[in-house]
């Protein structure tokens, strides 16, 4: 099997998608994701939606996959900072 691999950061308004406790929630992670690959929901199979506290970070790791193409977004839930990463099985 031959991996292709391609990686991307970019960020958000920080006015986007605010929450009352100044983070994002789970569902505008995953909206975020979904706008920044260009897909809505009935389009792709999510395999995980969690937030994770990585050094000292509060951010969601969320994970879908769109046909044999996998895509893996890290967003930090304070800033909307996103790092993507996108591999296809071929």
């Amino acid at each position: 099997a031959i991996v292709l691999a391609l990686a991307t950061v970019f960020t958000f308004s920080a006015t986007a998608f605010a929450a009352p406790s100044g983070r994002i929630n789970k569902a505008q992670a995953k909206q975020i994701a979904l706008d920044h690959a260009g897909f809505t929901e009935n389009e792709v199979r999510f395999t995980k939606a969690k937030l994770d506290f990585d050094d000292g970070i509060f951010e969601y790791d969320i994970e879908f996959f769109v046909g044999r193409v996998e895509y893996d977004y890290t967003i930090a839930a304070a800033d909307k900072i996103g790092r993507a990463s996108c591999r296809e099985r071929v």
